[in-house]
């Protein structure tokens, strides 16, 4: 199965972290980081915006990730999901499929775990 592609993972991400209010900021926020960054081609075009946006957009994400690592957000369907870190200690994305997460017990009540 191929990778999603990194705009698709960021909206969701966005969605899962702080629902449509967040997804509807975070497009807002991108859009004008990428008009400030995205150069103007010969015709008058944007060059590269699309890659400035999502770059923008996966910053916001994941800096606000970064904040709730370990909190249970709700979920639609009326549960409860962790907040995962975006990416191992070495850099690599953290996505569905592909991290194991689990509880640990301790004396101090447990941790996360994600591998």
């Amino acid at each position: 199965m191929p990778d999603p592609d990194l705009t698709t993972v960021t909206l969701a991400d966005a969605h899962l972290l702080g629902g449509p209010e967040f997804v509807a900021q975070v497009r807002e926020d991108a859009a004008a980081v990428a008009d400030e960054l995205a150069s103007i081609g010969p015709q008058g075009e944007p060059v590269h915006r699309e890659s400035a946006w999502t770059g923008a957009a996966w910053t916001l994400v994941d800096t606000a990730r970064a904040a709730m690592v370990g909190q249970a957000v709700p979920t639609a369907g009326g549960g409860a999901w962790t907040v995962t870190p975006a990416r191992c200690p070495a850099g690599h994305p953290l996505r569905p499929g592909r991290i194991l997460a689990g509880w640990r017990a301790c004396r101090c009540g447990g941790h996360h775990t994600w591998t």
